[in-house]
């Protein structure tokens, strides 16, 4: 699976600026926790290469990137810490190229047709939008992708907690990148519990589960812990009264919510696809005795 392809499938890249390399592992397991598994650090400090190499060895698990990458010794230091994947604010072609010819994971910057275009000289059809909202937001990404159809975005600066669905909702957008959950100050204070909070909610607005339907027998109800805990307690809601064995969930993010599911150990049972993509998903979990189907909200 490609760098790009794995952030697609989790949706919001975390992007953080960090002082102290000695807190990036409790930083990084927050963002494990809130099963976020993917982090860009930037290199707008001097920590960043330590930070980058300390969350790399001790989390396997976490996608490690790293942002505000302005040049060629830049990209050294983070791949030699461990970085899997590197990002440009703006299209910087001696770095592109360089990346290009270590077959480096690079998202460059794109702000303009031109950037675009140079992009794609280098074969390159992922791209950041920055600054996304300074820019024109949505509506400039829409714009620029009518000459490009074959561009995908992610978009980032001044994306936030109230806007970043509407963002992914845009097929163009793969993902978005954003500083909410994992604020300086949050960092500098170790209030890991807090980033923690912060990006399970983000996780569960980019999902936007909701019960659709449930028919689940009296006897499976003391067996529904590890749904209970894949849903943040919301498969355990009004349950006492129904009588079979099936849970419908809709979503705001079919695709993602199945990859979600998975990565919490569920197991798919099988899915339902049309020419416009997957329709429906439903995992087994036998033990827990029903079964639960995933479908998307329209």
């Amino acid at each position: 699976m490609q760098i790009t392809e794995r952030i697609a499938e989790l949706g919001i890249v975390p992007v953080v600026k960090i002082e102290n390399a000695d807190q990036a592992v409790a930083l990084g397991k927050a963002l494990i926790n809130a099963h976020l598994n993917v982090i860009e650090i930037t290199f707008r400090t001097a920590a960043a290469a330590d930070a980058i190499k300390v969350v790399a060895a001790a989390l396997p698990e976490l996608l490690v990137g790293a942002g505000t990458v302005l040049s060629r010794k830049q990209v050294d230091e983070a791949i030699l810490s461990g970085a899997k994947f590197i990002v440009t604010p703006g299209f910087n072609p001696d770095v592109v190229s360089y990346c290009v010819e270590k077959d480096i994971p690079i998202i460059p910057g794109c702000s303009s047709p031109s950037d675009i275009e140079a992009a794609l000289s280098f074969g390159l059809n992922v791209v950041k939008f920055f600054p996304a909202e300074q820019l024109g937001g949505l509506p400039m990404i829409k714009a620029l992708s009518a000459p490009y159809g074959n561009v995908k975005f992610i978009a980032t600066g001044g994306i936030n907690e109230k806007n970043f669905r509407a963002y992914l909702d845009y097929p163009k957008v793969i993902a978005i990148a954003g500083s909410w959950m994992v604020l300086p100050e949050l960092v500098e204070k170790e209030n890991f519990t807090e980033i923690e909070k912060l990006s399970k909610s983000a996780v569960e607005t980019m999902l936007g589960l909701s019960i659709s339907q449930v028919e689940l027998k009296r006897e499976s109800l003391n067996k529904a812990t590890l749904w209970s805990d894949a849903t943040d307690g919301l498969i355990s809601q009004d349950l006492k009264d129904h009588q079979s064995s099936v849970i419908t969930l809709q979503t705001l993010d079919l695709k993602r919510a199945k990859v979600h599911f998975q990565s919490l150990g569920l197991v798919l049972d099988f899915e339902v696809t049309t020419p416009q993509g997957i329709k429906e998903v439903q995992f087994k979990d036998h033990p827990s005795g029903f079964d639960v189907k995933l479908i998307e909200k329209k």
